[in-house]
């Protein structure tokens, strides 16, 4: 009888074991695959850092241009080359509006006209 309580015990003790380690490989694995999604999600950002780097070194180069500098010359300092004809155009600021009604040249009979349809002069 002892040697088999002995063998029931150690049969528990093993099972009880295997039961641990596969719950401890189980906690590994899905840590594992934790750390292995921060990686890829912080290579991820690297690459997004290292395009955003190279778009702000192209727009450095740019910037730092001669092409560059004249535009900005001709904009904001109204810059011309010696040999070249430059034309101004200017819109009018009230563009698309409606030209105001001048009452006292009209007859009595438009502005009465004007009245009864309710529009304002």
């Amino acid at each position: 009888m002892r040697n088999i309580l002995t063998y029931k015990t150690i049969s528990i003790i093993f099972v009880l074991g295997i039961v641990w380690f596969g719950l401890s490989v189980f906690e590994v694995y899905r840590e594992s695959n934790q750390v292995l999604r921060q990686v890829n999600d912080i290579e991820a950002q690297i690459i997004a850092a290292e395009e955003e780097n190279k778009k702000l070194k192209q727009l450095d180069e740019y910037l730092q241009s001669p092409a560059y500098l004249e535009k900005q010359a001709r904009l904001k300092l109204n810059y011309k080359i010696l040999d070249e004809n430059v034309t101004f155009v200017y819109t009018s600021e009230n563009q698309g509006q409606e030209e105001p009604l001048v009452i006292e040249s009209m007859p009595g009979y438009i502005k009465w006209w004007y009245y009864l349809i309710g529009k304002r002069l």
